[in-house]
């Protein structure tokens, strides 16, 4: 008897795939059920050879059509290193575009990718992008972090030992200049949607934070035709930053998203209401086993605005005095964080 077909669609479509664990998971997972017929790896100055040689095994694996497509991002880096830009979103941006121009070329309308988050705005796991049509694959199936790993379970020509060799740079940079992880915002979403546990989101920061061994900063100033103190003004980085720093970015993160909510309650539709009610009251609970802050709320609080039994009116002075404390902690003035004004009580 042949083996039942799990074929969902039968929209061919062409697939990102960076070597990463979300990418690869998402091309075995999606062979079938979408008819993949190609993957398309992009490759830079700094792409990582362990996940170059990903990517090519789960192609073998797989039988999935591979083309490796090389760019130069050098220029970019460069410049968001002196700028201290956000390196990740520029280089994100331009893989996305040049598989998806790939994909049109090769007569593809669709490309997956495993991008593990539901659309910024609006709850949208699909999107129109360059004349194809991109679909966040891990998105929408739901997938959390473990259910990634999962996929990999028996992939044993698998190495996790990959990394981005630029990014702690781009990240230290941004931090210098901005203030906080430029990652904050897309771990508190990861965070909301239930997608990891906050143990691992504290790893995963803490990781966007840690320079490498190789490239050592003269290496990535070399490469980039550039001295180490042209990109580096206030010196390199020596680690990451302390815990507590990511804790406070990511509990200021968090009540920037719950100050939305009650600020925009009346524009959600119902289920958006429970939705983001239930997401936020699953967040304060865990999260305040992380910064005693958040205890200052009561975390059904969401919950019951959502429903009607309380006004957004009343809670949200409670989550913008504690959201003011947070902010007592930055000794800049970061976007999105006012600095509070100075009194008695505060110097």
């Amino acid at each position: 008897m042949s083996k039942p077909s799990t074929r969902t669609t039968d929209t061919p479509a062409a697939l990102a795939l960076s070597g990463g664990k979300d990418s690869v998971a998402t091309l075995l997972d999606a062979r079938d059920r979408w008819d993949v017929r190609l993957a398309v790896t992009v490759k830079h100055e700094f792409a990582d050879p362990v996940a170059l040689s990903n990517a090519l095994k789960a192609c073998s694996e797989t039988g999935v059509r591979h083309q490796v497509v090389e760019i130069k991002l050098a220029g970019w880096f460069k410049r968001a290193l002196k700028e201290g830009a956000p390196l990740c979103t520029k280089c994100g941006r331009a893989i996305l575009k040049t598989v998806c121009l790939v994909a049109k070329s090769e007569g593809f309308n669709t490309v997956l990718t495993g991008h593990e988050l539901r659309g910024k705005f609006g709850r949208r796991t699909a999107y129109p992008y360059s004349g194809v049509t991109i679909v966040r694959y891990p998105a929408l199936r739901r997938w959390t972090w473990e259910d990634i790993e999962g996929k990999l379970e028996d992939a044993d020509w698998f190495d996790p030992g990959y990394t981005c060799p630029i990014r702690p740079y781009g990240v230290h940079r941004f931090v210098e200049e901005v203030g906080y992880n430029p990652l904050t915002g897309r771990a508190a979403t990861i965070l909301l949607e239930g997608i990891a546990t906050p143990e691992a989101i504290l790893d995963y920061l803490r990781e966007t934070e840690t320079p490498p061994a190789d490239p050592a900063p003269e290496d990535v100033a070399e490469a980039l035709g550039a001295d180490v103190d042209e990109l580096f003004p206030n010196g390199p980085p020596d680690g990451p930053r302390p815990e507590d720093h990511r804790i406070r970015d990511l509990t200021y993160r968090l009540l920037m998203y719950y100050r939305q909510y009650l600020r925009g309650f009346r524009s959600l539709n119902r289920i958006e209401r429970e939705e983001r009610g239930w997401q936020l009251r699953r967040v304060l609970t865990e999260w305040s086993d992380h910064d005693d802050r958040i205890e200052n709320l009561d975390p059904d609080d969401p919950i019951l605005v959502a429903y009607g039994e309380k006004e957004p009116k009343d809670v949200l002075p409670d989550v913008e005095d504690v959201m003011a404390h947070v902010a007592e902690e930055y000794d800049r003035e970061v976007p999105g964080v006012p600095v509070p004004p100075k009194g008695e009580d505060n110097g």
